[in-house]
Parts: C-alpha cells; sequence; structure tokens
C-alpha cells in the first residue's frame, strides 16, 4: 500500500528509506482472534487490480493478459494494532523467505527450490567445504540438507568428513 515515491525513497546515505517489510507470517493466539470478534474489530480491504480468468459468451476460458476485476483482501495485520503484547523479528531474506506466488517464474516453485539450495549451498561453504555458484548467486548443481541431518554449518562440519567433496549433487538426510 505504500505509494510509488515511498517505495523507491532514499536516505542521504542512498540506502532504501522504507527498507522492510512483512513477509506474512505470524503466530496468533487463538485468544487474540477471539478478543477482535467480541470487540467488533472490523478489518479494512485492501484492493488489488488482478488479471482474472472468466468464460467467454461462447463457453471459452479467457486468460486476460491485463488487470481485468478487483479483489478485495483481508490482512490480519491490520489487527496488529489492537495486540497487547507482540514481536517483531528481522530477517535476512535471502535465508529465510522465498515466496511461493505463481505457477512458473519468479516467486514459483522453481526459485524457492533453487533459494534453498542456494542457501544449503552457503552452508556447506561457511561449514569450510568448497562450492561454486554463478554470478548470480545460484548453486552450481543440486544440494539438500534436511534439517534432521544439521540445523546450522557447525553441526555440518561435525557430521561431513574433512575430506568431503561437493560434486555437485548431494541429499544429507
Amino acid at each position: 500500500d505504500l505509494p510509488d515515491e515511498d517505495k523507491k525513497a532514499r536516505l542521504p546515505n542512498g540506502e532504501l528509506k522504507y527498507r522492510a517489510g512483512s513477509i506474512a507470517i505470524h503466530a496468533i493466539k487463538r485468544r487474540f482472534i477471539e478478543r477482535l470478534m467480541q470487540e467488533g474489530i472490523k478489518l479494512p480491504y485492501h484492493v488489488a487490480h488482478k488479471k482474472i480468468p472468466y468464460i467467454d459468451e461462447n463457453g471459452n476460458k479467457i486468460e486476460p493478459d491485463a488487470p481485468n476485476g478487483y479483489k478485495f483482501e483481508m490482512f490480519i495485520f491490520d489487527a496488529l494494532p489492537h495486540a497487547k503484547n507482540s514481536i517483531i523479528m528481522e530477517i535476512d531474506r535471502k535465508n529465510e523467505f522465498s515466496p511461493i506466488k505463481n505457477a512458473t517464474g519468479s516467486n514459483s516453485p522453481a526459485t524457492a527450490k533453487q533459494a534453498l539450495m542456494n542457501y544449503h549451498g552457503r552452508m556447506l561453504q561457511q561449514a569450510g567445504f568448497e562450492v561454486q555458484f554463478d554470478k548470480q548467486g545460484n548453486l552450481i548443481g543440486e544440494l539438500e540438507i534436511s534439517p534432521l541431518f544439521a540445523l546450522d554449518a557447525d553441526e555440518l562440519k561435525n557430521k561431513l568428513d574433512p575430506n568431503f567433496k561437493f560434486d555437485g549433487k548431494l541429499l544429507l538426510q
């Protein structure tokens, strides 16, 4: 909902003025929601202009190229000002967040998979092992490290042989 002018606003040192955003992960107690309902608190609608598929007069499904309708959404974060207690966490997006909003392209299962492999590649690298990344920072190869195997670089380092070499494909369970 931030105006474009504010989205691009910079500080004197060149950093974004508004550099943080919500990744919309919330842990909320049921009692809080029940209190909102009892107090009659109404959340506002947010309007999104969307491409909405439809059936034409001949019965054909049409996938529009441009937005053709409006979606009215309510978000739980609008209730947060009513909370008596709240905590905000700041995270490094590349290590903690890769949304899936589209079937293909950006924010898709493929980009989430790549982000996870990149994370595991950095973890392997932090554990002291050689890993290759391309110019875009993407891991060259396939790598998945189950949290049941290792939660961080130190645990990974202690579990792998010091002579271990990543050969481009690895699943650690």
